[in-house]
């Protein structure tokens, strides 16, 4: 059974605002013929899952920083900020 993604899909607008390209490029990628990004047209709307472009353009997963200096990090003063 194919699993059901749940992830809100995304307009042309939020695509582009997060990947600062312009629309014309992200309908370009979505409508060529030989590896085109994924998507879903809906009438004469086309939708975005933000995991399917991760993966289209192997995005690295960003890691959360410390709010502390590591040298100001000790068992006692780890607090929920690093949870």
């Amino acid at each position: 059974m194919t699993p059901i993604n749940l992830e809100r899909p995304m307009t042309t607008t939020q695509v582009t605002q997060a990947l600062n390209v312009s629309r014309s490029t992200l309908l370009n990628l979505a409508t060529r013929e030989e590896n085109p990004l994924p998507s879903i047209k809906i009438g004469a709307h086309y939708r975005f899952f933000w995991s399917d472009i991760v993966s289209f353009f192997n995005i690295p997963d960003r890691k959360v920083v410390p709010s502390k200096p590591e040298s100001d990090i000790t068992p006692d003063n780890i607090g929920s900020d690093f949870i």
